[in-house]
């Protein structure tokens, strides 16, 4: 690269904008522009040597004559520089790496361009500055579709960019993580995908090791997934919650179970997390549902000819109970004594004529009816003393006449009489 540090002045129309710039939004230039016109332009543009057109090729300064222009400047201040393609991505994209302006799929872009190139990680981090895992993240990004990238917003952080990167083997997830970029369902949407992805994961897992068991594989439907299909009989279920890896469940099962060996796999593979699953299948006829059917009943009977056993000595006991508590409450009640009997009183013994009559009184016997009374009535001649409230006498009181006429006839202070 050969590099001259003289400054030329170059009319604006013979300088073309680099179309391997990183920066594919150069922004608003006004107060750039304003700056310019005023004070001018403090550091000069870098450009290539004049093709055969005569047109020189911007490498540093595309902001800076996008202002000239727009202030109205005819020449701008220029070093020329002979360097080639590679040479000229390098400098452009650590001219703007370290720039605030710069997005995240703009800086992927040049990478992706010096890729092309033919540099490889380790170049690019060196001439760079960047970490070789850094590069290869930036890298990351630039394998999303160009038509994608258009429908992304041009803010995206590294962190989104990269999810939606790791999704290019998968366009249908990829498109729905496009959709929620930028806006407030994409946490959310990021959850439902990760799961997906992790549940055709497994899916795919569990298909490999039917096939190794050497197991036919017979489809459930999401009506089936707690019940088993016709003629057959599920003997052991696998399912993503309990047994994250599907070949190491199967086999530790079939190398722990001592009966026969299944004879077939149902797999079960949409309706959601909670229904995706294996099941171990063998033959289920309709003599052996008959032959289930009787054992049932058989240690059902058998079951309830235990308990009844069992519970026939409490039983007995608490009969004979209830006889003798019968029997003592009714010997209790024939030990009980009549109730008495009182004699019917006389109707007319309330009567003042019977009473008041001469000979006749209350609690003797009624001259019409010649019954006792039961009850007494006092005559109505004894009548209650009244009595009569007499009045205390009052004494004077002392208020009413002087206190010297108690003691003595004398007044105070007069003379005595002889």
């Amino acid at each position: 690269m050969n590099t001259t540090t003289t400054v030329t002045m170059l009319p604006i129309d013979a300088i073309r904008p680099n179309d391997a710039n990183p920066r594919s939004e150069i922004g608003d230039v006004s107060e750039l522009a304003m700056s310019i016109a005023s004070q001018g332009i403090q550091q000069a543009l870098v450009v290539t040597p004049a093709n055969q057109e005569g047109r020189h090729t911007l490498v540093i300064g595309h902001r800076r004559l996008a202002a000239a222009e727009q202030a109205g400047l005819a020449t701008v201040p220029c070093i020329i520089t002979d360097m080639d393609e590679q040479t000229q991505a390098e400098v452009m994209l650590v001219e703007n790496i370290h720039r605030d302006q710069l997005t995240a799929l703009d800086e992927a872009r040049g990478y992706a361009h010096l890729l092309d190139l033919g540099e490889d990680v380790d170049q690019m981090a060196k001439a760079t500055g960047r970490s070789r895992s850094t590069v290869q993240r930036r890298l990351k990004i630039s394998s999303i579709d160009d038509e994608k990238i258009l429908a992304l917003p041009s803010q995206l952080s590294f962190e989104e960019l990269e999810t939606i990167a790791d999704f290019r083997d998968d366009e249908g997830l990829q498109d729905q993580l496009i959709k929620a970029a930028g806006t407030n369902n994409w946490n959310m949407t990021l959850h439902q995908v990760q799961a997906k992805r992790s549940l055709d994961k497994w899916i795919e897992q569990a298909q490999e090791a039917i096939k190794q068991a050497g197991l036919p594989i017979v489809p459930l439907t999401p009506s089936q997934s707690w019940s088993d299909p016709e003629g057959w009989r599920t003997i052991a279920r696998f399912s993503p919650d309990t047994d994250p890896d599907p070949k190491q469940a199967l086999d530790t099962w079939l190398e722990e179970w001592e009966g026969d060996k299944p004879t077939a796999a149902g797999l079960l593979d949409r309706g959601g997390q909670w229904r995706v699953k294996i099941t171990l299948l063998e033959p289920y006829t309709q003599q052996d549902q008959e032959d289930e059917r009787r054992q049932r009943e058989d240690d059902l009977a058998r079951w309830q000819a235990e308990q009844e056993a069992e519970i026939a000595p409490a039983k007995q006991l608490d009969t004979a109970s209830h006889d003798l508590r019968l029997a003592y409450t009714q010997r209790l009640m024939s030990l009980k004594r009549p109730a008495k009997t009182s004699p019917r009183p006389c109707p007319c013994w309330s009567s003042p004529k019977r009473a008041n009559a001469p000979g006749g009184s209350a609690g003797t016997r009624c001259g019409t009816h010649g019954a006792p009374s039961s009850r007494t009535r006092k005559p109505s001649w004894r009548k209650r003393p009244t009595l009569t409230r007499v009045a205390a006498p009052r004494r004077p009181s002392p208020c009413a006449t002087p206190s010297w006429r108690h003691r003595s006839t004398t007044r105070p202070g007069a003379a005595k009489t002889t």
